[in-house]
C-alpha cells in the first residue's frame, strides 16, 4: 500500500467509523439482552414467509412495553454501502432485509403474546402512498374538507393516515395468525393502554378491537341460525373470551374519551370520522387480505383453524403439537396453528395441564403458567427445526 492508498484508507475509516460503531452496537444487543432462543426459528420463518429468503432477523429483549423493529439494511447498511461504492468496495453477499426485533423484556418469555409481532412486520410491508390513494385520504375530501384552514386539513389527514396504517397492520396480523392474534391483542394492548385513549400515531384501542372483531367474526362464521345469529367456528374457550369482549367493542361504545398531549382534539375527531367510513373499512380489509396473500402466500382460513383445534388433544397429553395427520399423511403444523391451539388450551385453565406433570411440581397457577410457556416455546422451536429438516431433505 503506497502513501496515497494509506491516506485514503484512513480517511474512509474515519468517515464511516461512527456509522459502523452504531451498527455494531445494534447487532450486539441480542448478545447483551437475549430473548428466548426458541423464538428465533419461528420468527425467522415468518420473516422469510413475508420477505422471502433474502430476509433475516436478530432478536433481543429490551425494557419497556412496546415491540420494536429496525430494518438494519435500510437504516444502516445502505448508507455504508453507497458511501463505499465509489471506492470499488464490494460488500459480501448477505440478506437484503435484516430486522432487529426488540421484545418487551417483561413479556419476552410469554410465547402466546408474540403474535403481536405480525403487526410490526405489517408496518414494513405497507406502502404509505398506496394507502393514501386507495383510501382517498386528502384535504379535499370529507371529512377533512370541513376544517377551516388547509394546514388543519393536512394535519388531520396525517393523523388519519397514521391511524389507518395501525389498523391495516392489525388486520394483516389477523389474516396471518387468525383468532390467536385477537387473543394476544386483548391480553397485551388492553394492559398497556386505556381503551378510549387516542394519540397522534395510534387510534383508540377499542376502535382497533372493534375492527378486528368485525373481520374475525366474518372470517370464522360457520353458519347463520334461524334467528339471524351467527354460529362461530371458535373453540369453546376462545368463544367464552370473545363473548365477554364483544359488547365492550360494540360500535355504540366507540369514541375518544382521552387524548395524549401530542394530538389536537379537532384533528383526532376528524380522523376518527374518516377511519369509520364504511367504504374505507371495506377497502382496508381488501388491502390487508391481498397483502397477506401476496407476501405470506396465504392467510389463516376457517378450515385451517378448525383442523388445528384438533391439536388441543396433544397439548392435554403434554405432546408438542408439531405435526398432524391429513388423510393418513403426516404434515407439519404451521406457527399460526400451534399458537391458536395453545391459546385455546391456555384460556381453559391450566389445571389439566398440571395433572399430567410429576406430583413434585407445584400446582400454583404462576408455576404452571411458566412451565406452559416453556412448552409453547419448545414446540415452536421443534416446529422450526422440523421445517428445516424437511426443507434440507427436499420433502
Amino acid at each position: 500500500m503506497n502513501d496515497y492508498e494509506f491516506d485514503s484508507a484512513l480517511m474512509l475509516s474515519g468517515r464511516y467509523f461512527d456509522k459502523i460503531v452504531i451498527l455494531l452496537d445494534e447487532v450486539a444487543r441480542p448478545i447483551h439482552y437475549p430473548a428466548p432462543p426458541e423464538l428465533h426459528q419461528s420468527l425467522t420463518q415468518m420473516v422469510k414467509g413475508i420477505f422471502g429468503d433474502t430476509g433475516d432477523l436478530l432478536l433481543f429483549s429490551e425494557p419497556g412495553i412496546n415491540y420494536t423493529i429496525v430494518d438494519l439494511v435500510e437504516k444502516r447498511l445502505i448508507d455504508i454501502r453507497i458511501g463505499l461504492n465509489r471506492y470499488d468496495f464490494q460488500p459480501p453477499a448477505g440478506p437484503e432485509r435484516i430486522f432487529l426485533v426488540g421484545l418487551p423484556s417483561a413479556e419476552s418469555d410469554q410465547a402466546l403474546i408474540h403474535c403481536i409481532i405480525a403487526h410490526e412486520f405489517g408496518h414494513k410491508v405497507w406502502d404509505e402512498s398506496d394507502v393514501l390513494i386507495r383510501l382517498q385520504l386528502s384535504a379535499s375530501v370529507k371529512p377533512f374538507m370541513y376544517l377551516d384552514k388547509e394546514e388543519e386539513q393536512v394535519a388531520a389527514v396525517e393523523v388519519a393516515t397514521e391511524w389507518l396504517l395501525e389498523l391495516a397492520s392489525d388486520l394483516f396480523g389477523l389474516y396471518i395468525f387468525g383468532p390467536a392474534y385477537v387473543c394476544a391483542a386483548i391480553h397485551y394492548a388492553t394492559a398497556v393502554t386505556a381503551l378510549d385513549e387516542a394519540s397522534k400515531s395510534h387510534p383508540p384501542t377499542r376502535v382497533r378491537l372493534h375492527l378486528l372483531f368485525g373481520l374475525m367474526d366474518e372470517m370464522y362464521t360457520k353458519s347463520m341460525n334461524e334467528q339471524g345469529g351467527r354460529e362461530f367456528a371458535y373453540g369453546p374457550n376462545m368463544s367464552q373470551l370473545f363473548d365477554m369482549w364483544r359488547p365492550a367493542v360494540d360500535a355504540s361504545r366507540l369514541g375518544i374519551a382521552q387524548m395524549s398531549s401530542n394530538v389536537d382534539e379537532r384533528y383526532a375527531r376528524t380522523a376518527f370520522a374518516a377511519i369509520r367510513n364504511p367504504d374505507r373499512v371495506k377497502e382496508l380489509r381488501s388491502m390487508a387480505r391481498g397483502l397477506a396473500q401476496e407476501r405470506y402466500g396465504a392467510y389463516y382460513k376457517q378450515e385451517n383453524y378448525v383442523r388445528d383445534m384438533g391439536l388441543v388433544r396433544s397439548i392435554r397429553n403434554f405432546i408438542p403439537p408439531v405435526q398432524f395427520l391429513n388423510e393418513g399423511k403426516s404434515e407439519l403444523t404451521s406457527v399460526p396453528g400451534i399458537l391458536n391451539a395453545c391459546w385455546e388450551y391456555y384460556l381453559g385453565g391450566l389445571e389439566q395441564f398440571g395433572s399430567v406433570l410429576p406430583a413434585t411440581i407445584s400446582s400454583d397457577r404462576f408455576a404452571l403458567s411458566a412451565i406452559f410457556n416453556e412448552f409453547v416455546l419448545k414446540t415452536l422451536e421443534l416446529s422450526g427445526l422440523a421445517g428445516q429438516w424437511r426443507e434440507a431433505n427436499g420433502s
